[in-house]
């Protein structure tokens, strides 16, 4: 194999980065949750207006601020931390089932029929890191109009005996259509149940 196709970038998308930064936007949210309750606040400075008139605060008043603070970048925090561990499990855990199919599974040669956007999409902030958003995938909203949209590849397999299977890829970078050598892709499923399956695009499009 040469190095142009062992360097060659996956057109199947990775959650992991994502994942990745979600964990750091948790780590962030919750030291903010924490060092809210340990800032110094002189209550006797503060004034709080309730129905339009001001009166000084109490520790009560410093109090329920600190909660509220501990609460909301709290719960942010921990829900980035989930999400972020749900996207990197999810890609650890497909990587494996791929290759357990590509080992021991039944090799097929299906046809793609057409390359689909979905609901999820990539941007850039500052153009420095990357994102992941939903949005509808018809291209209305003004992140379908500004961002890229993952595909997602839809393609046929027709058994001799007249049985058609139909498979859909992972998430991908881009449409692969062009690169695919006869609109030919390779599909990985296991032995007696074809719904569970894999699309092997990279392995499928010219190098």
């Amino acid at each position: 194999m040469s190095n142009q196709n062992v360097n060659q970038k996956s057109i199947q998308f990775s959650f992991v980065s994502a994942g990745r930064m979600l964990l750091v936007g948790g780590v962030i949210f919750l030291i903010i949750a924490v060092v809210s309750q340990f800032i110094p606040i002189d209550y006797r400075t503060m004034t709080v207006t309730s129905n339009g008139v001001s009166q000084p605060a109490t520790p009560e008043t410093v109090a329920f601020l600190r909660m509220i603070f501990l609460l909301v970048f709290g719960l942010f925090g921990l829900a980035e931390l989930v999400l972020g561990v749900v996207c990197i499990r999810y890609t650890i855990t497909h990587k494996k089932r791929a290759q357990q199919l590509r080992e021991t599974g039944e090799r097929v040669t299906a046809k793609a029929v057409e390359c689909v956007p979905s609901m999820l999409h990539t941007f850039k902030w500052w153009t420095l890191t990357w994102g992941i958003g939903i949005s509808s995938c018809r291209g209305r909203s003004f992140a379908a109009r500004r961002h890229r949209h993952l595909q997602r590849l839809h393609c046929v397999y027709k058994e001799p005996g007249g049985v058609t299977h139909q498979f859909r890829s992972d998430y991908l970078r881009e449409d692969p259509l062009k690169r695919l050598s006869k609109r030919e892709v390779t599909v990985y499923y296991e032995q007696g149940n074809s719904s569970c399956y894999f699309v092997d695009v990279d392995g499928s499009v010219k190098k």
